[in-house]
Formats: structure tokens, C-alpha cells, sequence
């Protein structure tokens, strides 16, 4: 028990860092031919310092100075309200390129569509430059769950009980997912963080967690959780025994196909509305080189944070489609909220 608390508590903290600004030689920073020679990048962080989507941005910043030819890159972390604080700021700063967010893309987009009010932008207006990171969903159980396999889920007598750690695209989906195979839900509000929810799954006082591959690989290794399917389209080649989503509730409900798009998206650098095209152009030819360096390459593998690299412009496709898709996401997520009401 005090191992497995641990394990849950480290996964949950990630590594803590404490510098904010990121810079390069004066060689770099003064290289005329590069787009941003001179300047300083501002890089607004709505999540907690020392988490998972921090450590990526950290550890990303410095070769966006490398790759532009920026003096320097200012991380700032600005949390509060599910990222909505950070991607608004981010939202009304001036489009000429130097002001970009680190965010869960999965995140922004619901906010928005769930309506929401705190939130400022628009998803369709949003300047997309990249996806770092996409990490699909394992639905897991604690090993001494009753419910042995996924389609269990389809005849089990009571509610399954879920902890709610606010409503984030983890809550949305297994709700949607809920919705699709006619499964009753008990959400049980309160929990803070991966840690806290983990945990009550592990004591039995409640069913099952969505968790990335990456934050489940030791708890699963360790025989402590098992995953029961992949919130994904198709199955995972690191869990070729696990069934898809789709397997189990179908592969025709709009809303749940929507929400598997919207959680493919995952981590990902946003900039303001109305950015000219030369700037846009510009900057995500920047995120190409970054994310295709093979030293950052080689320092995710060590550090265990992949990079699974998307282009802006097929990015802004995909916000498009699911977009467009709104009339039965929006809906989805209406009866989520209700549930919690």
C-alpha cells in the first residue's frame, strides 16, 4: 500500500522546475536569417508548475529559441480554472507571434463548446501552430475490481462509480462513452488529481480511472490497475490485447467518434486570433524543426514524455471537423453537466 501511494503520488508531481526564461549564446540570438532574431518569446502555461504539461513546455522552450533565432523564451505558468485563465490571456495578447500557449488541446476545445462562461476565444479562430504530444486514454480498473473485461460494462446491475476531478475532456468522454452503451454512472465529485482519484480505485471506493499510457504504464506493470479497453479508435500497439472504445460501444455514434478526435489533439501550442499569414507560416516552421530535433527527440525518449508531432495546419482540419461536428458534441456534453447538477 505505501508503494503503491508513492508510485501514485510521483506520477501525479512530475519534476519541478524552477527556471522561467530560456535563452541561447548571443550567436543565436543575433542571427539575422532567422524570423525572430532579437526578440523574446512569452509562453503562458495554464497548468500547475512541475505537472506533466509543464515538463513538456520546459523541456520544448529552449529549441523554439534554437530553431527561431529568439533572444530568449519567458515561460509563465498561470493556472485557475481548468487552463480557461491562461488560453484567455493567451487569446487577447497581440497576434505578431511572440505570445503562444502550452495547453491540452482536448481542454480548450470543450470549454468552449460546453459554453462555458468563463471562456473568452473561439476554437475556429484560435491560431493552431502544432500538437507536441497526443496520449490516448486507458480505461482502467484496480485489480480487484469484479468487472473483468469491457463488455461487462454493457449488462452490469448497478452505476458505475467514477471520480470526478472536474469537468475535463477525461469526464466528457466517459460520459459520452456512458451514453453510447446505455451504462449508468455515480460521479463522485471532490477528487484532486491523479493521486487522489487513483487511489480511491485502488481502495475500492470507486470503479475505474482514464489515464494516459504513459502516467499507467508502472501502476499497470506493477499489477496494481488493469486496463479494460483504449479510448481510441484502435486498439494500442503497446496493449494489442486491450479492445478499442469503438469495439465495445460501436464505431457509429457521432458524438463518441467526435470525442476520440477531440482527445487525439492532446498537447499543443495555441496562438491569438487574427495572426497574419507570414507570422502563422513562420512560426510553424519553426514547430516543425523543433519537433523534428533529433536531440529533443532523443531527450523525450529519456525523460519518458514522447513526441508524437502534428502540423498546425492539420490541426486546424481537425478543429474544423470536430467544429463542425458541434450539433451532437453539444449536446454530449449538456447531459454530462447535467449529471452533475
Amino acid at each position: 500500500m505505501k508503494n503503491l501511494t508513492r508510485r501514485l503520488v510521483l506520477l501525479a508531481a512530475g519534476v519541478a522546475v524552477a527556471a522561467s526564461t530560456f535563452a541561447l549564446p548571443p550567436a543565436f540570438a543575433q542571427d539575422a536569417d532567422k524570423p525572430f532574431a532579437g526578440k523574446t518569446f512569452r509562453l503562458i502555461v495554464p497548468h500547475s508548475a512541475g505537472r506533466g504539461l509543464d515538463s513538456y513546455a520546459r523541456m520544448i522552450a529552449p529549441y523554439i529559441v534554437k530553431h527561431s533565432g529568439a533572444e530568449g523564451i519567458q515561460v509563465e505558468n498561470m493556472v485557475g480554472a481548468a487552463s480557461v485563465i491562461g488560453n484567455n490571456a493567451m487569446w487577447s495578447s497581440a497576434p505578431d507571434g511572440l505570445t503562444m500557449s502550452f495547453t491540452a488541446m482536448p481542454s480548450v476545445i470543450l470549454a468552449d463548446l460546453s459554453g462555458n462562461e468563463g471562456v473568452q476565444y473561439k476554437i475556429d479562430e484560435i491560431t493552431y501552430l502544432g500538437r507536441s504530444s497526443s496520449q490516448p486514454r486507458l480505461f482502467l480498473v484496480g485489480k480487484n475490481s469484479t468487472i473483468k473485461s469491457a463488455e461487462e460494462l454493457k449488462t452490469l446491475d448497478r452505476p458505475f462509480i467514477y471520480p470526478v476531478q472536474g469537468t475535463d475532456e477525461d469526464f466528457y468522454i466517459i460520459n459520452t462513452f456512458a451514453d453510447a452503451i446505455g451504462l449508468k454512472l455515480a460521479l463522485v465529485t471532490g477528487y484532486e488529481g491523479a493521486s487522489d482519484s487513483n487511489l480511491s480505485v485502488f481502495n475500492g471506493d470507486t470503479d475505474g480511472v482514464l489515464l494516459a499510457p504513459s502516467t499507467a504504464a508502472a501502476i499497470i506493470e506493477a499489477g496494481d490497475f488493469v486496463p479494460l479497453m483504449s479510448m481510441t479508435s484502435e486498439r494500442l500497439p503497446a496493449y494489442p490485447d486491450v479492445p478499442a472504445v469503438t469495439e465495445i460501444a460501436g464505431s457509429d455514434n457521432a458524438a463518441l467518434n467526435a470525442m476520440i478526435a477531440v482527445l487525439s489533439l492532446d498537447r499543443g501550442f495555441l496562438a491569438p486570433p487574427g495572426m497574419d499569414e507570414a507570422t502563422t507560416a513562420a512560426l510553424r516552421k519553426v514547430m516543425d524543426a523543433v519537433h523534428t530535433d533529433p536531440e529533443l527527440i532523443a531527450q523525450a525518449e529519456k525523460v519518458r514524455l514522447p513526441i508524437m508531432y502534428e502540423n498546425g495546419a492539420d490541426v486546424e482540419a481537425k478543429i474544423d471537423a470536430i467544429y463542425k461536428a458541434s450539433d451532437v458534441v453539444v449536446p454530449a456534453l449538456e447531459t454530462a453537466r447535467k449529471r452533475l447538477e
